[in-house]
């Protein structure tokens, strides 16, 4: 009997670009204020001044009540980094499974996010 193998993906800055994160995208399209507002967190975050679970909180926070079609739509339109598609094809053509991780996407989103990718091969 084969063991199982498995392959563990994160998704933000791995298979998405840096550029297209889930919530950046989401805040783009909040407007011009809400843009600068996690562009600051942002900053605070990278020199050391919040947790990343005090960053996601103050990211998400203007989000609350947001429908969750609008996020699963988005996030079906955001592009992968060069290459992922084939890689994981090819992974899967020789046993591999392959599990997807993120600490900024919602549950459900990462989910539809799978299973769209699952017939990549």
């Amino acid at each position: 009997m084969t063991p199982q193998r498995l392959i563990v993906f994160d998704v933000e800055g791995v298979l998405l670009p840096k550029a297209h994160f889930l919530l950046l995208e989401v805040v783009r399209r909040m407007g011009f204020w809400a843009l600068v507002k996690a562009t600051f967190f942002g900053a605070l975050y990278e020199i050391g001044l919040l947790s990343p679970k005090d960053l996601l909180k103050r990211l998400y926070k203007p989000l609350t009540g947001a429908p969750l079609g609008q996020l699963i739509a988005i996030s079906q339109h955001l592009p992968l980094m060069p290459g992922t598609e084939t890689v994981i094809s090819e992974l899967k053509k020789t046993g591999f499974k392959i599990a997807l991780i993120s600490s900024g996407i919602p549950t459900i989103v990462l989910k539809q996010m799978a299973d769209r990718r699952r017939d990549m091969g």
